[in-house]
């Protein structure tokens, strides 16, 4: 006989948040634990948050680290690793605990996050109607997807694997080097010749 997973209420969630070390999912009820970081996840982390502040602050926009929360209209509350809006941010309620309005997502994959990350969490993500972008980035190789929203509601996906590219980013305008994201980061190789790959899905 299987024992039915606990459910909460979105505040006793974010109760528990308040009160918790480790970062949970909130989805129909359920909460799930996010998956802790490597050292080079964590470096990542910040070599982008970072460069992201800068940029938002000259256009206007407001740059999140990874301690906010964001909202999908498909219920599914989560961490990116890094946020942006570039309207004036849309919080769900008084307690300023959750964004409804990002215009730019970013995640740092691993190999135990990769698959959902860019797959049903992808999913979830797309359901924003503010997102424009959104950055996937591996911690244990030198490749950056970068997706973007075009006009018909397509996305289209370009992959950066070489040291010396640069993202060119619209949310906000900045262009964000690769060799920056991967400063002081140890990989087994990086590759620093070869091509871009554009896809459109």
């Amino acid at each position: 006989m299987s024992i039915a997973p606990q459910r909460y209420t979105v505040e006793q969630y974010y109760e528990n948040e308040a009160e918790s070390d480790v970062r949970h999912e909130y989805f129909d009820g359920e909460v799930f634990a996010m998956a802790g970081g490597t050292a080079e996840h964590s470096l990542i982390k910040t070599s982008i948050s970072s460069a992201l502040r800068d940029a938002a602050v000259r256009e206007g926009c407001v740059a999140f680290d990874s301690d906010m929360n964001v909202v999908c209209p498909s219920g599914l509350r989560t961490y990116p690793d890094a946020s942006v809006t570039c309207g004036d941010p849309e919080l769900e309620d008084e307690k300023r605990l959750a964004l409804l309005n990002p215009s730019l997502v970013v995640e740092v994959l691993s190999r135990t996050t990769e698959k959902y990350d860019r797959g049903a969490k992808l999913d979830n993500y797309q359901t924003i109607e503010s997102l424009k972008e959104v950055l996937f980035v591996w911690s244990d190789r030198v490749r950056v997807d970068h997706r973007v929203k075009q006009r018909d509601g397509g996305w289209l996906e370009k992959t950066y694997e070489r040291l010396a590219d640069r993202v060119s980013l619209e949310h906000p305008t900045c262009e964000l080097s690769l060799s920056r994201v991967y400063e002081q980061v140890t990989l087994p190789e990086a590759r620093l010749e070869g091509g871009n790959r554009d896809t459109d899905t």
